[in-house]
């Protein structure tokens, strides 16, 4: 096992937007009171630590009040995404294509330039190795999740009410709930009547219902990226939250489409429960072991000491009496520590 490395800065640099004025209204631009694209960069020279603080328009109702203005200098550095700066990468680029260098001679080629250089094999390789079995089962999860919720109410939250001539469409966004028509009355329990039962019709009803409908069908759709974003437990979780919040709304006032989605999503996600507590604690776990392979910021951990503490977080969780077999498996951290 390779220790995870850190690249150790030099220099630490911020930069500001090149840019003094608003795009839009000419004014003079202010600063916002955090960092972006904060990362360290490994030069063919030294090693840095950039940022860049943003500018914005000051003025709310200037569409530049919305835009978050980077310096131009700092993403030259590196690509998004990488700790090498360009330099690095065109040296690499040029033993590749032009000498047809092989990767053991670019390797070297590399290291004779940047002796002092970390290798970069972190934290997040393990991660993502150790997470494949459990995105496996999260991809499983999501698939038939999907298909039983679209059985129950694939029908119902395709319909969606008629607009009038002229009204313009509404464009979706996946994770906006629509807010409450008027201010929520007492809790009522889930058996309990609506205190409000009028006739359901109108463009406001229909406003709701549509609102709900769309991000309901958006989740459907939803795609993970493992380790920690995982897209099963995530559309369940928010398939409960479009759940909950029709209850809300019949407990007001009652509607036949709001009623016929709850009851489909309640179908569809009440035999599931068992299955995504499992995957959530599995996850929670992938969040502990990244947090042991995080590296010090004193000083670095020997590898000896780092699969220590996986195996002994391990330990803990294979004698533990809940958690199940199938789960034990999708996390088997012994090969991982010792591969």
């Amino acid at each position: 096992m390779r220790t995870p490395k850190r690249l150790y800065a030099q220099e630490r640099i911020i930069y500001h937007p090149a840019l003094l004025t608003c795009l839009h209204g000419g004014d003079l631009l202010v600063t916002c009171n955090y960092l972006a694209w904060d990362k360290t960069v490994q030069t063919l020279e030294h090693v840095l630590s950039i940022a860049t603080r943003p500018g914005r328009c000051p003025h709310a109702a200037c569409p530049g009040s919305r835009m978050r203005l980077l310096s131009a200098q700092a993403q030259r550095m590196a690509p998004a995404g990488s700790t090498y700066g360009y330099d690095v990468l065109v040296r690499i680029g040029w033993l590749r294509q032009h000498q047809r260098a092989t990767y053991g001679e670019i390797h070297t080629a590399v290291a004779s330039v940047l002796p002092t250089s970390r290798h970069q094999f972190c934290q997040a390789h393990y991660l993502r190795n150790l997470a494949e079995p459990l995105a496996e089962a999260d991809a499983a999860f999501k698939v038939e999740r999907r298909q039983t919720v679209r059985q129950h109410v694939g029908d119902l939250i395709r319909r969606e009410p008629q607009t009038a001539a002229g009204q313009a469409g509404v464009l979706t966004v996946t994770g906006l709930w629509p807010s409450p028509l008027k201010e929520p009355l007492a809790a009522t329990s889930p058996t309990s009547k609506p205190t409000v039962a009028p006739a359901s019709s109108g463009p406001e009803v229909d406003a709701v219902v549509t609102q709900l409908f769309r991000p309901t069908r958006s989740l459907l759709t939803l795609k993970g990226r493992p380790p920690f974003r995982l897209a099963g437990i995530e559309t369940y979780e928010r398939l409960h939250s479009v759940a909950r919040f029709s209850l809300d709304l019949l407990a007001k006032r009652y509607e036949p489409r709001l009623a016929q989605l709850y009851q489909g999503l309640q179908s569809a996600l009440s035999s599931c429960a068992e299955t995504s507590q499992e995957l959530q604690q599995g996850a929670a776990w992938l969040h502990d072991i990244a947090y042991i392979l995080e590296p010090a910021t004193t000083q670095p951990m020997r590898a000896a000491h780092v699969a220590g503490q996986l195996r002994g977080s391990f330990d803990t969780v294979r004698w533990w009496s809940d958690v199940t077999p199938s789960l034990k498996t999708s996390l088997n951290l012994s090969e991982f520590v010792d591969g």
